[in-house]
């Protein structure tokens, strides 16, 4: 690549597929020559909330320093779930801070809170102290 021209190098495609059927589910697939390759297939399903779509799905690049890397993803009503060795995820909770968490008894004012996070959004904020201006437009 010349760095002073600002051209970058073409990166062909070494193989794509692509295939939709009229229930709405699909598949589709491709290959780069530079190792970037994704695969993805998916279907309607119908919901509590309507119809939502299911997916799942898998791609794979290297990294800079030449470490493959590769997702693999699902999502669907529950939302994007992604899985990866590369990921980071939390370190687990010490043990001494579990302990002190399991002891520790409720207090007065937790039933106070999850009553109020319980309570509809409508409930919380109706009425005409929360839009007194009934011209105002959102």
């Amino acid at each position: 690549m010349d760095l002073k021209s600002g051209a970058k190098p073409f990166i062909g495609i070494r193989s794509q597929q692509k295939d939709t059927s009229p229930d709405g589910s699909y598949t589709f697939s491709y290959e780069t020559e530079n190792g970037i390759s994704v695969s993805e297939s998916g279907y309607p399903q119908a919901g509590p909330q309507g119809q939502t779509e299911v997916v799942q799905g898998r791609f794979s690049y290297p990294a800079p320093d030449g470490t493959p890397i590769t997702i693999e993803y699902t999502a669907d009503e529950n939302g994007f779930h992604a899985q990866g060795a590369h990921i980071p995820t939390p370190p687990p909770i010490p043990e001494a801070i579990r302990r002190a968490l399991a002891a520790n008894p409720p207090g007065p004012d937790d039933e106070k809170y999850e009553k109020y996070d319980r309570q509809p959004f409508q409930q919380r904020f109706s009425g005409p102290v929360y839009n007194a201006n009934p011209y105002r437009r959102f």
